[in-house]
């Protein structure tokens, strides 16, 4: 379980089957998925703080969500269960393949139960693609629980991710720095913190910069946003569904120029009078609170698992003992 943030999830872990390296020129990492092509089916450990641990068989009637950013190591099941990719980032979807690979085969064409987009963006890039494919729009949102306005002052601080696009960020601030545009402002990277500190730096910040690059959804500017920042930046084309120009100052990708102008105009107005941004970012928190909330989020991911389980399909999960149990019942009958 990650430890930046906290969450009461278990955690599967796949106990037989061999691990192989991805296919070549994808990354160093362990492909985990491997094990999904084997005709024989594998054990899944279940671990959920303070609980027992579960172990249960994989069968046919189970259905494995799969991440997307393994590209080409996605690959029919051997062992029956029906397959769905979970896509967060549409621009990892080939990730693998060379130009010239034939994709004919690959797990979107045919061999899936659906694919659940999490953008606008993600989900017309799928279904540009793939058009047989099943795909479900299940969007982002924010928690309001953590990213919030703050109830002191805005300070006179730019906050941003610094490896996130770090050459654009670099020119941006240098170029102000030169033109005497940042005095009085604080810069504050945001690296290496916990979830708590970084909603709390976006609450005291007045202005945050966005260097989204080839997003699946870009959640940085939308909890920026929730958290009353003026949002100045790149969309990384995803986050321009709630980017929208009466609240934010979307900046075409790349356009560093127009970036450093940007954000310059943005601070000799909150110097001269800040009281129109401080609304206009208020309003922003409002709307992203409306549109992107948790809630929300929750009722569109259990609306498209009711459209692909229907409740009468649904089960509860058996260990692999039952499972066992239930296979040798089918064959004596």
């Amino acid at each position: 379980m990650p430890s930046w943030f906290s969450s009461s999830a278990a955690v599967a872990r796949v106990v037989t089957g061999r691990l192989s390296s991805f296919s070549r020129g994808l990354s160093r990492k362990k492909n985990k998925t491997a094990w999904i092509s084997s005709m024989t089916a594998p054990v899944v450990e279940m671990n959920r703080f303070q609980e027992a641990v579960k172990k249960r068989e994989l069968n046919s009637s189970d259905i494995l969500v799969l991440p997307e950013y393994v590209g080409k190591a996605l690959r029919p099941c051997g062992f029956g269960s029906k397959l769905m990719v979970f896509n967060q980032n549409a621009h990892y979807t080939f990730n693998g393949f060379s130009h010239s690979d034939d994709s004919s085969e690959f797990i979107y064409k045919g061999h899936l139960l659906a694919a659940l987009a999490v953008s606008e963006h993600t989900f017309d890039y799928l279904k540009f693609a793939f058009p047989d494919a099943r795909v479900l729009l299940t969007p982002n949102g924010v928690d309001g629980g953590t990213f919030f306005p703050g109830s002191v002052r805005k300070k006179k601080q730019i906050a941003f991710m610094p490896r996130k696009l770090p050459g654009s960020i670099v020119q941006v601030l240098q170029i102000l720095q030169g033109r005497g545009s940042l005095k009085g402002w604080d810069l504050c990277p945001i690296d290496g913190m916990a979830e708590a500190e970084v909603a709390e730096v976006l609450r005291q910040s007045a202005i945050f910069l966005s260097t989204c690059h080839d997003e699946g959804f870009g959640l940085p500017p939308l909890e920026a946003g929730a958290s009353a920042c003026l949002v100045i930046g790149y969309t990384g084309y995803a986050a321009k569904e709630f980017m929208r120009p009466e609240y934010c100052y979307p900046i075409a990708q790349g356009d560093v120029l127009g970036f450093a102008k940007t954000l310059e105009q943005v601070i000799l107005e909150f110097n001269l009078s800040p009281t129109r941004l401080l609304q206009q970012a208020a309003d922003y928190a409002e709307f992203l609170g409306n549109n992107y909330s948790k809630e929300l989020e929750a009722k569109r991911v259990v609306a498209a698992w009711m459209e692909i389980v229907p409740p009468g399909d649904q089960r509860r999960c058996l260990p692999a003992s039952a499972v066992r149990n239930l296979k040798a019942a089918a064959v004596s009958t």
